[in-house]
Formats: structure tokens, C-alpha cells, sequence
């Protein structure tokens, strides 16, 4: 499955790429491929137009078939339209950054978020953004509420990429996370992921003692501490609606 492994690489590279998208020469180094190798690879992407080429500048970028791909991906496997007034009706009562998050395949991934007028920061959390298990208060508050022989498979697979000093890197306090969410119905990123930033979300959940999606509010650390007692009670608010009317449309949806 080598050419899997390869055309997987050139697509992650392209994804990063800005919008004046990247020459074969800064693909490869980025790839450590041949460019005699790359350019085969690129010129069958280009022909199934999962990457574009500029004929003026000779860079390349992501073609529109892997947009449409996530597109169908995120139009398939959230009900973004059924809980995003819930998030914006959240951002808007607390004025800091709010997303909500959804469980899929053992991995948690951002498929809603909105950000209020007054906030002029843009933080790591966008639609399609995958949360990490170890550091966003987004999956733990997902994971809080999985089946245990579920959590405990995710678990065994978790990367502990270490982003600043306060990541957790260790499975026993990641557990111990878990609990104190499953407990408190919040979970915390605590500059975990980023220094200066920290999140809380709670559980959105499609039974008593299940769920699929988290509700999140992302900010300053300082300005999340200040008032974490309203936020947490506004969180809380808020998911406990979305969860609700969640549980009416449920028999209508697939959720697991």
C-alpha cells in the first residue's frame, strides 16, 4: 500500500498549503519523495482533479473533488443544522468562541463553530478540524460518555503529542479526566493545546448516559478562569437544552 501512504502525504501537504498553493519542489521536501515520483503521482491527481495546477505559476493545490468529499462527509455525519442555534445562541450569551464536536470512527472532529462579533481571535478549532483525544476538552467530554470497552480501544490508540506543558501525556490521568467529566457533566483543556488558551464543553447526549456530540466554548485563559463559574453554568445551560431536543429528533437519525 505504498502509493496509499504517498498520495495520503501529498494530499496532507496540499491541504496546508495557502491559497498561492506549493511548487513540486517544496512538495517534495515536505514528502521526502522523488520528484520524478511526485510528478507522476500529481499529474493523475490533476487528472481526476483532486489537486489543480497553475499553469502560470506551476503550484499546485487541492482540486475540488476532495472538497466535495468533506462536504458529503460533514453533510453526512453531523445534524450541524439542528444544533448550531444552540452554539450560536451560546456564543452569543458568553461572547467568547463556541463549536460543537462529534464522535465518528474512534475520532472526534469539529463539524460546527461560531465566532462572535467581538472576537477578533481565530483560534486551532474550524469545521473538519480533528480534536485529539488527550488534550481537547471536546473529545473528553464525548469520551466521558462512551461505552468503557469503546473508550478503553480509543485509548490504546491515542498519539500523546505533547503541544505545551500542560498536555496530558499519560493514560491513568487521561482516565482520570474522563471521570471527572463524566462526573461534573464539564470537561476542561486547561492551555493544553495552545498556551494562553484554554476550552470547556459539555456533553451533548442522545441518551441519559450516551453521547456523540460536545458543546465547547474556546478563549483567553485568563478570561476563561475570570468568569468560569458563568460560563460553566451557561455551558451546561445550553447543552442540557441541545441534548434535549437532540433526544426528540434521535428515532429519525442514525447517531452511532
Amino acid at each position: 500500500m505504498e502509493w496509499m501512504n504517498r498520495f495520503i502525504a501529498i494530499t496532507d501537504v496540499l491541504s496546508r498549503a495557502d491559497e498561492t498553493g506549493l511548487g513540486i519542489t517544496e512538495i517534495a521536501a515536505r514528502t521526502n519523495l522523488a520528484k520524478g515520483t511526485l510528478h507522476r503521482i500529481l499529474l493523475d491527481m490533476v487528472k481526476n482533479e483532486i489537486a489543480v495546477r497553475d499553469e502560470r505559476t506551476k503550484r499546485y493545490q487541492l482540486g475540488p473533488r476532495p472538497m466535495i468529499w468533506a462536504s458529503r462527509f460533514v453533510a453526512g455525519k453531523d445534524v450541524s443544522a439542528a444544533l448550531a442555534p444552540f452554539c450560536r445562541d451560546l456564543s452569543r450569551a458568553t461572547h467568547f468562541y463556541s463549536y460543537i464536536s462529534r464522535y465518528t470512527a474512534g475520532e472526534v472532529y469539529c463539524i460546527y463553530a461560531h465566532q462572535p462579533e467581538n472576537e477578533r481571535r481565530t483560534y486551532f478549532v474550524h469545521v473538519g478540524q480533528r480534536m485529539p483525544v488527550h488534550a481537547a476538552s471536546a473529545a473528553k467530554s464525548i469520551l466521558a460518555f462512551r461505552r468503557a470497552n469503546e473508550v478503553s480501544r480509543v485509548l490504546k490508540n491515542v498519539e500523546y503529542t505533547h503541544y505545551t506543558e500542560n498536555t496530558i501525556d499519560d493514560v491513568d490521568e487521561l482516565r482520570h479526566e474522563l471521570a471527572r467529566g463524566r462526573e461534573e457533566h464539564l470537561s476542561w483543556c486547561i492551555e493544553e493545546m495552545e498556551a494562553g488558551v484554554s476550552a470547556i464543553s459539555a456533553p451533548i447526549l442522545d441518551t441519559e448516559e450516551h453521547a456523540t456530540f460536545s458543546m465547547s466554548i474556546v478563549g483567553n485563559h485568563q478570561e476563561i478562569m475570570k468568569h468560569k463559574e458563568l460560563l460553566c453554568d451557561l455551558l451546561k445551560d445550553y447543552a442540557e437544552r441541545a441534548s434535549s431536543y437532540l433526544q426528540t429528533i434521535r428515532p429519525l437519525m442514525t447517531l452511532r
